[in-house]
């Protein structure tokens, strides 16, 4: 209540709810203020503080609003709103940081662009090297040529070097490049054709690119 008028000739008048009056108050009623809220809608019991993850605009009574799923209390202030943070973000209730803060990690993606369900890890044979990416794991496997070579999708797809091949022909290959063995070469130094068996005579080391090496004068491919 308050002596709204401040004329001590007329009655008190009772504060409305989401506000707040102490005994003896003189004047307007005090409203709740922003991130505050008048918890039992009763104007006699002073306003209340609602906790990080939650929002109350100015003269709210009842329960604070909790953060909900896809948004988060980005500034940690109650009495500012939730931020409503984007794909490649996981924010369940009463998050917390900014939406940045939310991102999923390397290896894993929003696979259905919803901030309100969790991100999903991928598996081998995928390259996810940067973190808040969206999309389904099918959408990031290693293509043709690439591959995810040391098996961590958190890592992105590279290309085999000169002196290996790949030849699967297919996305979402993992596991290391595969080398051409001595007395083969990758003649065209494209990792897509298979390595080429080096005619006598004429010699190539492990992992070698380019022609095969031959026989210099005054030696022999002895074993052909």
């Amino acid at each position: 209540w308050t002596d709204l008028d401040r004329n001590t000739s007329t009655p008190c008048v009772a504060c409305a709810v989401g506000t707040y009056a102490a005994v003896g108050t003189a004047g307007p009623c005090n409203g709740c203020l922003a991130g505050t809220i008048d918890h039992d809608s009763d104007a006699a019991t002073p306003c209340v503080l609602c906790p990080i993850g939650s929002f109350a605009p100015a003269n709210a009574s009842g329960a604070c609003l909790v953060c909900s799923n896809g948004t988060t209390d980005a500034d940690s202030n109650s009495a500012t709103p939730c931020v409503q943070c984007g794909a490649g973000t996981f924010t369940p209730n009463n998050s917390t940081g900014s939406c940045s803060a939310r991102r999923c990690a390397a290896g894993s993606t929003d696979h259905d662009a919803n901030p309100l369900t969790a991100c999903t890890p991928c598996a081998p044979g995928t390259g996810l090297g940067s973190i808040g990416l969206s999309g389904p794991c099918s959408l990031f496997l290693c293509p043709v040529g690439l591959r995810d070579a040391d098996s961590n999708p958190a890592t992105d797809c590279t290309r085999c070097p000169a002196g290996s091949f790949q030849i699967d022909n297919t996305t979402g290959v993992f596991g290391p490049c595969n080398f051409c063995a001595a007395g083969t070469t990758d003649h065209d130094s494209n990792t897509s054709t298979p390595c080429i068996a080096c005619l006598s005579p004429g010699y190539a080391a492990a992992g070698s690119a380019g022609p095969c090496v031959g026989c210099p004068a005054g030696t022999i491919d002895h074993d052909s």
